[in-house]
């Protein structure tokens, strides 16, 4: 099984990034949590060694992780502590800029999936 720890389910994944997934097994869908911007470290610390813990109980093949980043820095140190591959989703960003009816300057961006990455130490 496959974990996807992120603020984007997998059912609005591209078809190349699900057959990706599908190599570590079945995708299960973990939300990413909000995360409050006046937690402190002790608080972040924490909430990331609970998401940990419950992930480490399901026996994960991988786990993909990302979100936002003191979070997610304690939870695949948890996890990568447990010998659980940890990935991060790499994508090409294509950016559109047009001029709307009203006159501003908008921008348009798409995520393309090209592969998973594995979070490792140094």
């Amino acid at each position: 099984m496959i974990i996807n720890l992120t603020n984007h389910p997998c059912k609005a994944w591209s078809e190349k990034q699900i057959k990706a997934a599908k190599t570590y097994g079945e995708i299960e869908d973990y939300p990413f949590p909000n995360v409050n911007p006046f937690a402190d470290k002790d608080e972040i610390v924490e909430l990331g060694k609970e998401i940990a813990t419950d992930i480490i109980k399901k026996s994960p093949d991988a786990v993909v992780c990302q979100g936002e980043f003191s979070l997610c820095y304690v939870i695949v140190s948890e996890l990568l502590n447990k010998k659980i591959k940890t990935l991060v989703a790499c994508s090409n960003r294509i950016t559109e800029e047009y001029v709307d009816e009203h006159g501003y300057t908008q921008k348009k961006s798409r995520f393309e999936f090209e592969k998973f990455r594995e979070y490792r130490r140094s």
